[in-house]
């Protein structure tokens, strides 16, 4: 999706046209690409779905009056900021579903009143190496290793050429890393498990993230490339 500011010349637009559509919500106007909806396939597209459904669903069903209240009231002192570096509004809904969404996906209790800040720890400049001792996987070791109640997920590609030069691939989650594990992390199991045996030589894309634990906070991802020498 697309922000678009207006100026002299247009000042509004409504609807679609060559397959692009005119829209605008709380925080402004946007432009977007006009697909037709399809319902999600891989488990990872299913697992963020459901986490949306079930937050959407539980603002509704669970919250008392006064929950949802101060969720409604929450949203008119946080914003977020687009590329513009513009601030931009949620709905009281959005916020909650925004914050509750991550939680739901590593299996934790709803919270269901806002959460007093949105701090968040980033994980700093992140390093991969493939372990020199059998499994012979990736170990994957941030900068700055998650303080208390700071969960880390871990989303990974499957092995790809050496010659591979994209700064993007696509990638999946494969672990969820629990507070109060100290790096460097082993994550040969939980790639395997997604990917299989790998074969070598070639290399794997790891991005990392942090998630609080008390307010539902995500961090921007980290990313390393892992060169893969030996098949594990």
């Amino acid at each position: 999706m697309a922000l678009i500011e207006y100026g002299s010349v247009v000042s509004s637009a409504k609807g679609s046209f060559g397959g692009i559509v005119f829209s605008s919500n709380m925080s402004g106007p946007f432009i977007r690409i006009k697909s037709s909806p399809i319902q999600p396939q891989t488990p990872a597209q299913k697992a963020i779905k459901g986490a949306l459904t079930d937050s959407a669903k539980s603002f509704r069903d669970k919250l008392t009056a006064t929950e949802i209240q101060e969720w409604n009231t929450f949203a008119l002192t946080h914003f977020l900021t687009n590329r513009y570096g513009e601030q931009t509004r949620l709905a009281g809904q959005q916020w909650f579903t925004r914050l509750n969404s991550p939680l739901h996906q590593l299996h934790l209790a709803l919270m269901p009143n806002p959460p007093a800040d949105l701090f968040i720890s980033a994980p700093g400049a992140l390093s991969s190496t493939q372990n020199t001792f059998y499994p012979f996987g990736p170990l994957l070791n941030p900068d700055v290793a998650p303080p208390a109640g700071i969960w880390a997920r871990v989303s990974a590609s499957a092995l790809l050429p050496i010659s591979h030069t994209r700064p993007y691939s696509r990638s999946a989650i494969i672990a969820s890393i629990a507070p109060g594990v100290t790096p460097p992390w082993d994550v040969t199991a939980a790639w395997i498990a997604k990917f299989g045996h790998s074969p070598a030589p070639g290399i794997i894309k790891f991005l990392v993230n942090y998630i609080n634990a008390a307010n539902g906070v995500r961090g921007h991802s980290t990313s390393s490339t892992c060169p893969i020498s030996t098949a594990f």
